[in-house]
């Protein structure tokens, strides 16, 4: 099920924003797919029964567009010449901002039942997952106390014990939420009434936002429930394009 919600306005200044937010929650057994993974028992499903792989909780984006107020035919400098019309006409500046909740994952172990095509989960402990240990506070103070950049408690979970299956339930730990902003100025120059070349300048992850990947949710592993990757940092292209 989810809920989405819509609003668009359209400026006479040459300003329009298009918001959109979704509310979602995707439950499933196994997503399948490229990223689904194998159920834990073979012979009993209800113990995979939890949020899809691909579930996001929340997601808010927004499209923004202003044609800048100068040149011929616009707000203001209206009468300078074409001449002049190349260089202070035919601007507009474009940003799309977005936000989303983390994905879904598992906290695995190794595969000790002797059953193939086993998803292995961990053993839960009890302690809950984001409980403060040694100082450290889980999902936070990455510059400070946590330089490891924990993202959960690592003694919350424990290698599940030979011809087990893990007590853990089916992605029950959420990634690092994302924002990211994107943002890209064009210049218009008018040929005639049916031929234009537009030049384009964009910036993705404009404001160059850490965009972390899920944490190492291999409970055996040295860096286990720890930030090890994220996705790539800002990148700017530039670009002609013609229309005829």
């Amino acid at each position: 099920h989810a809920l989405n919600l819509k609003a668009e306005r359209r400026f006479s200044s040459g300003f329009q924003i298009l918001t959109a937010y979704t509310w979602a929650k995707s439950i499933d057994t196994d997503s399948g797919g490229a990223w689904g993974t194998p159920n834990l028992n073979p012979a009993n499903f209800n113990l995979d029964v939890g949020p899809s792989d691909f579930n996001i909780d929340h997601r808010i984006v927004a499209s923004m567009m202003w044609e800048l107020p100068f040149g011929r035919g616009r707000r203001w400098a209206n009468g300078i010449s074409r001449g002049a019309d190349l260089i202070l006409g035919g601007w507009q500046l474009n940003a799309i901002p977005s936000w989303q909740s983390g994905v879904r994952r598992i906290v695995g172990s190794p595969n000790t039942t002797t059953l193939g095509f086993v998803s292995q989960r961990a053993d839960a402990t009890g302690l809950g997952m984001y409980d403060s240990f040694n100082g450290i506070t889980p999902r936070q103070d990455f510059g400070g106390a946590n330089t490891r950049r924990y993202w959960l408690n690592p003694g919350a979970f424990a290698a599940t014990q030979p011809l087990k299956f893990g007590t853990s339930g089916r992605n029950i730990l959420s990634g690092p939420a994302w924002t990211n902003f994107d943002l890209s100025l064009f210049k218009t120059f008018e040929l005639s009434e049916t031929k234009n070349i537009q030049f384009r300048w964009e910036a993705f992850n404009a404001l160059n936002n850490v965009q972390f990947n899920p944490p190492d949710l291999n409970v055996v592993s040295p860096n286990f429930g720890t930030l090890q990757s994220a996705q790539r940092p800002r990148v700017m292209q530039l670009a002609l394009r013609y229309t005829f």
